[in-house]
């Protein structure tokens, strides 16, 4: 499990450009770790010098081009593809391009390798998330478009395999995808707080959701351990809900949240989020960007709540035991997703916040769990008065001041967490990408 004490801050998009990092991931043996900023530069690093060096720099760095003209555009999603170390980039402009990361004596580069141009059509396109699975009979890219297209690419070709899939407008933009472990489902989720469920062996959609809430859809990962088609989802709000649903029947089965970050609404009842058949709207006015979940600015997350889950990581190997979420609050959480320990082993991973203010320091998280119906609630609450502890235990949080006073600076992101991955060589290691131009590698 995760500690929580910080290892290494790569600052060079903080300080060579200043932008958020938008996306991480590493490649299947964990050798290399590949970083996207908001404008579009793309960097590459040796996770064997990360391990032994915290003052390592990229080893490559380069731009997504934007057309003939060839300036770089900003980037939108980003992911490392299974078993050929590439990784493909998707643009604002609605480009896909593979980059096959070429090992050299000195350091890895990158080589452009395919591009699929996808950006020549007309209407907004930007490829909003993207996903990737490897199988004996083919090697797929999955992205999904602002304008609601879907669509699949064999990368050892130079067209789509497919591009029959499309979120209806009403259901708002696609901001988040999730593939099921043996390939044959897809989930879409919306910033309309839809969640659309295709069958990829028949290229056909399968079940159309609508969270009751209408709470947008920010983060999927997919639930590997049921035989039915499940995701836990991050769903924008102020508590940093994440709900297991099941896709194909619509009920929710777990609910992880914190109190409200609004002191207004702490008492108010907990509301358990469930999946609603989408039903197209009557024809009336025309739709405006509200009613269809466009953000001012997806990809860096400018959502005013402060208790927004962004980024979900779940084990890539071996059993899915617990749940990460990292988001607004500049926090990861550890969720457990053992039926019989998941208030005992819930902590928040990062530390606290290096703050003075005695009454601060006398501040712990506790959690609580119980049903609500036939859904298994988690909360996370805070307790003031007594001494700060572990959640997880009694002994102190890395990081975490003692009688009030601060040890050091402060270890923690500036501003939001909008992804993470992890490297697993000599030890598991977390990565987390902020919105304050940062990447922070935990143990």
């Amino acid at each position: 499990r995760p500690q929580g004490v910080l290892l290494a801050t790569l600052y060079e998009y903080a300080h060579q450009s200043g932008v958020p990092v938008v996306k991480v991931d590493t490649t299947d043996d964990s050798r290399i770790l590949v970083t996207g900023g908001k404008d579009g530069v793309v960097k590459i690093w040796n996770c064997a010098q990360l391990e032994s060096d915290v003052a390592v720099s990229s080893s490559h760095t380069f731009s997504a081009p934007c057309g003939s003209s060839r300036r770089r555009h900003r980037l939108r999603a980003l992911r490392t593809v299974r078993n050929a170390k590439a990784v493909a980039v998707g643009t604002e402009a609605g480009d896909v391009f593979m980059y096959k990361i070429v090992p050299s004596r000195g350091s890895p580069t990158a080589m452009q390798v395919c591009h699929f141009a996808a950006g020549d059509q007309a209407g907004a396109c930007a490829v909003m998330c993207i996903e990737q699975f490897d199988t004996e009979l083919e090697s797929l890219v999955v992205f999904a478009q602002q304008r609601g297209a879907v669509k699949g690419w064999d990368i050892r070709s130079r067209s789509p395999c497919w591009s029959d899939l499309t979120v209806p407008p009403w259901l708002g933009v696609p901001s988040c995808l999730a593939l099921a472990s043996d390939g044959h489902a897809l989930v879409v989720g919306t910033l309309g707080g839809g969640l659309l469920l295709y069958d990829l062996r028949f290229i056909a959609p399968w079940k159309q959701w609508r969270v009751s809430s209408g709470a947008a859809v920010l983060a999927l990962r997919s639930d590997n351990f049921r035989p039915l088609p499940g995701v836990f989802t991050a769903l924008a709000g102020d508590c940093n809900e994440v709900a297991l649903f099941d896709v194909t029947r619509g009920s929710c089965l777990t609910l992880f949240l914190t109190e409200p970050a609004t002191d207004r609404q702490r008492e108010a009842a907990i509301s358990v989020p469930t999946l609603l058949e989408a039903q197209q709207p009557r024809a009336g006015p025309a739709a405006t960007p509200d009613l269809l979940g466009i953000a001012p600015d997806s990809a860096t997350g400018d959502w005013h709540s402060a208790g927004c889950v962004r980024s979900l990581w779940l084990p890539p190997r071996g059993a899915q035991t617990f749940l990460l979420a990292g988001g607004t609050d500049r926090k990861v959480r550890h969720w457990s997703l053992d039926p019989e320990h998941h208030a005992a082993e819930a902590y928040i991973v990062t530390p606290h916040d290096a703050l003075g203010s005695t009454s601060r320091s006398r501040e712990h998280t506790t959690y609580s769990s119980n049903h609500l119906g036939d859904v298994f609630v988690v909360q996370e609450q805070l307790t003031r008065g007594g001494p700060a502890k572990s959640s997880a235990g009694s002994a102190p949080l890395a990081g975490e001041p003692e009688e009030g006073r601060p040890r050091g600076p402060n270890p923690n992101h500036r501003d939001a967490i909008l992804d993470m991955c992890s490297i697993s060589l000599q030890r598991e290691i977390l990565v987390t990408a902020s919105r304050d131009g940062l990447v922070k590698l935990w143990k």
